[in-house]
């Protein structure tokens, strides 16, 4: 893949003291050596130091915008480019896209990001990083406050086979090479090689060559090719020459279309048989000659673990059902409800078919679900033939991806959301997030701060005359309520009262100490940096927009087509519950199946059942 993909491990080691990866270049942007290098002048570039990633419709997107409102995050023209899931990008382009990024970094870096309680800590790290495998501070160290640039793009995460091109770009090339060579070859073919006009010679037209009277219309045609022969007037002047032209356009038409179908038929066959197998045989030579598994390690992952080397990017994927998630995909994408139709018995009808492709892929390469998910147009023309070939389908598989990205981003550095509790619990969420990302926290929510302090004292005190009520007997009760909750009041006042005071002479006290320890001082500074500003969370609520990320408005789904996905989803959501420890990433549905059910529906089996009931 080239030197300029990643950065030199002996001279240009990832910066210690930034904490956005970032890195001297040993390469320039067309490809030469930058020599500058060697005069203390090269060129700095920083990669994205966390991605946004998931599927369309699950509300990445909206987390995407969110979090570009939080004061720590940047972003670039790079940041939504679908790099790692278009395979004619280029890596001297992706980082190039960050360039302004970049300068903001460095120019807030030109100290450094490694906060002061811990520079310490960062002090051997940072000086190991002239060694050939440098070993930055630890993530907790650095600043809050420092910035760091963010990749949203949606593509990344779900590496299916036409987003993950990028790793395989040998077979890509060999099946295009292949494809030249299957159209010469069918260009070949003549009206003479075909079946039907040697049957037409033998006298054996079909019905549909003859005209309403019975006669071929091949012999009407040569009757008047022979007649205009004769003739002194030209077929253009003759008194029949419109009937006559009409009837030779439609036999030269449907002739034309048989031949167009016979080479294109000798060119599928040409692919299924020669060019398919050809291409996947390069490409396993290529990764063999890696030491990569083909199925197992040459992925996108992998070529992301090697630009970062031993600074991964923190990853956060968020998912939504994905039979919720498919479904608003077929109805807000004009391609699939305009060939389907956009009601519940279209999508019934997309699901179908999506489905079919591929429990028939599986059972042509004998039952491997996994090379079908992540390999399914390379099998051969049926399969290329599918709609979109199943690719929404395969984005909701979260699990299948998510397992092989840990392979090469460990775990620590991923954080799986749910949309739904983005939006029916933002704040919570964020806070989870930017915690995850260290950078700074969103401020804490007092409850009674968002109702009011007199509210809040309001609910409390009605609800001890009610405890006090509820004590009482007899008359006179009332009366005695309203006095005890009068005094307990009175008292509550007098608490609050002398308890600021006293609070407010500890905090003079311990501010005197701080100003006179400047590390005591240095840390509370810090501390109070460690959180964004109220309005800066409301921006980022703003920007989420929890209250219409998910609304579809959507009919309901057919029950028939409801179960086969849930059958289909049950066992990638239950696993996705293993890796993240969190039962509710299964979804409710996904524990009616168990492990031994097919992934697909017997269409049969489940109409007798119906028929019985």
């Amino acid at each position: 893949m080239g030197s300029s993909w990643v950065p030199d491990s002996a001279t240009s080691p990832f910066l210690s003291h930034v904490k956005n990866p970032c890195f001297h270049s040993r390469v320039n942007n067309s490809g030469g050596e930058d020599t500058s290098i060697a005069k203390g002048t090269a060129t700095t570039y920083c990669l994205p130091y966390f991605y946004v990633s998931g599927s369309f419709h699950s509300g990445a997107q909206n987390l995407g915008q969110s979090l570009e409102s939080h004061p720590n995050v940047i972003v670039d023209s790079g940041s939504n480019s679908q790099f790692w899931a278009e395979h004619d990008k280029k890596m001297k382009d992706f980082r190039a896209d960050f360039l302004k990024a970049t300068s903001k970094v460095l120019k807030h870096s030109s100290s450094s990001d490694i906060s002061s309680s811990s520079s310490s800590s960062s002090s051997s790290s940072s000086s190991s990083s002239s060694s050939s495998s440098p070993s930055p501070a630890r993530p907790t160290t650095y600043s809050r406050s420092a910035p760091v640039i963010m990749e949203h793009s949606l593509s990344t995460f779900p590496f299916y086979w036409s987003a993950n091109i990028k790793a395989h770009r040998s077979f890509a090339a060999t099946l295009g090479s292949c494809y030249g060579e299957c159209v010469r070859s069918s260009e070949t073919i003549q009206l003479t090689d075909l079946p039907a006009v040697q049957v037409v010679e033998r006298g054996e037209g079909r019905e549909g060559d003859r005209t309403e009277d019975g006669e071929r219309k091949e012999d009407r045609l040569a009757e008047r090719t022979k007649g205009n022969k004769d003739s002194s007037t030209s077929p253009s002047t003759s008194s029949d020459s419109p009937s006559g032209t009409s009837t030779s356009r439609g036999v030269l038409e449907s002739t034309s279309i048989r031949l167009k179908e016979a080479r294109h038929k000798n060119v599928s066959n040409c692919m299924e048989v020669i060019c398919y197998p050809r291409a996947r045989l390069k490409d396993e030579d290529v990764c063999a000659s890696a030491d990569l598994h083909v199925l197992e390690e040459a992925h996108v992952p992998m070529l992301m673990h090697a630009s970062y080397w031993d600074r991964p990017p923190y990853m956060i994927l968020v998912v939504r059902d994905p039979i919720d998630r498919l479904y608003s995909a077929y109805m807000n994408y004009y391609h699939y409800w305009n060939k389907y139709g956009k009601h519940p018995e279209g999508f019934a009808t997309y699901v179908d078919e999506q489905l079919s492709g591929l429990r028939n892929c599986t059972e042509r390469r004998g039952g491997n679900v996994r090379g079908c998910l992540l390999r399914f147009e390379t099998y051969g023309v049926e399969e290329e033939a599918v709609f979109f070939h199943a690719d929404q389908v395969m984005r909701g598989t979260y699990s299948l991806f998510l397992e092989m990205w840990q392979q090469f981003i460990a775990p620590p550095f991923w954080l799986v959301v749910r949309g739904e509790d983005l939006e029916s619990n933002p704040v919570p969420e964020l806070s989870r997030i930017v915690d995850f990302l260290g950078i700074q926290k969103v401020p804490r929510v007092d409850p009674e701060a968002k109702e009011g302090k007199e509210a809040g004292r309001r609910r409390r005190y009605q609800a001890r005359s009610l405890l006090g009520g509820m004590k009482g007997n007899g008359q006179g009760d009332s009366e005695r309520v309203k006095e005890g909750a009068k005094e307990e009041m009175n008292e509550e006042m007098k608490e609050r009262k002398g308890g600021a005071k006293g609070e407010a002479k500890g905090e003079a006290k311990e501010e005197g100490r701080v100003n006179r320890n400047p590390k005591h001082q240095t840390a509370k500074t810090e501390q109070i940096n460690d959180f964004i500003s109220q309005q800066a969370l409301d921006n980022m609520i703003s920007a989420l927009n929890p209250s219409k990320m998910l609304k579809d408005d959507l009919p309901p789904m057919l029950p028939k087509t409801a179960k086969k996905l849930q059958r289909f989803f049950a066992p990638f959501n239950r696993r996705l519950a293993e890796l993240t420890g969190d039962r509710k990433f299964a979804y409710s549905y996904a524990y009616s199946f168990s492990d031994s059910d097919s992934l697909f529906e017997d269409d049969g089996k489940e109409e007798k059942e119906e028929e019985k009931k």
